[in-house]
């Protein structure tokens, strides 16, 4: 048996966020306008529809990205490291 998971945001009391998630699959995200209860009363209807998603398809289609590019070879330098010697000792701070 597969776990589902609800995530219900409240913001300003108008407008709520539904997140909904099963295992193995990806999250299905709602926006409805109303309060808890609102959301409480169409939360069956919410978890029924991303189920039907999921039949359908459980995840996210893979992005068809390119490859990175290869960083271009740099000339490397030698680094002279000289030590100056202050003129005056530097006074203490503290």
């Amino acid at each position: 048996m597969s776990e589902t998971k609800v995530v219900i945001t409240i913001g300003d009391g108008k407008a709520a966020k539904v997140g909904i998630q099963k295992t193995d699959c990806d999250p299905v995200f709602f926006k409805l306008d109303g309060d808890l209860a609102t959301v409480i009363n169409t939360l069956t209807s919410l978890v029924n529809q991303a189920a039907a998603k999921w039949q359908n398809n459980s995840r996210y289609p893979k992005a068809d990205l390119p490859a990175p590019a290869q960083p271009t070879p740099t000339t490397r330098f030698a680094q002279q490291t000289t030590t100056a010697k202050p003129s005056s000792p530097q006074p203490p701070m503290f």
